[in-house]
């Protein structure tokens, strides 16, 4: 793996953390934050087993803000969604890409609806915590989706 792959991915990591922390607003036993605009970048920009690493720095964020129950599903959540962009990113025809970062906004909601479930000991939670998951994940997809030519760019620049 090349230093500047590395290098690339530490930015990364950071990012979604700062985004993770900086940008959120809380809500119940959640928040909604920007950082799955750079773990869906993860996904499009690096292998399938690099994107894996993308929940790193939402995990991170989980415990700086207290929210370290959440910080093993956010790490498995977090990278999933990155490799579920990125495969379907990668199948895709170029009119259909947005479809692979909503679909990974979408999963996330719905993987946090089970996060919530467990840490909550309670399925009714599921339901209650689907729509700000699921505004986050759709806005956090065209977020995403807009940034993503740019960050190929640099990243094919890069090489």
């Amino acid at each position: 793996m090349k230093l500047r792959t590395i290098a690339l991915m530490a930015v990364l990591t950071a990012g979604s953390a700062i985004l993770t922390i900086y940008f959120m607003v809380p809500y119940s036993i959640g928040y909604f934050n920007l950082g799955d605009v750079l773990v869906m970048s993860f996904g499009v920009l690096f292998t399938p087993g690099l994107a894996l690493l993308a929940g790193i720095g939402p995990m991170i964020g989980d415990f700086a803000l207290g929210y370290g129950p959440f910080a093993p599903f956010t790490l498995i959540i977090k990278g999933v969604e990155a490799v579920l962009v990125g495969v379907l990113y990668r199948a895709l025809p170029k009119p259909l890409k947005i479809v692979a970062f909503i679909a990974g906004g979408l999963f996330m909601a719905v993987s946090y609806g089970f996060a919530y479930a467990f840490i909550g000991n309670s399925f009714g939670v599921f339901f209650s915590y689907i729509l700000p998951d699921s505004i986050q994940g759709v806005v956090s997809a065209i977020l995403a989706f807009a940034i993503s030519p740019l960050l190929l760019q640099l990243k094919k620049g890069m090489n």
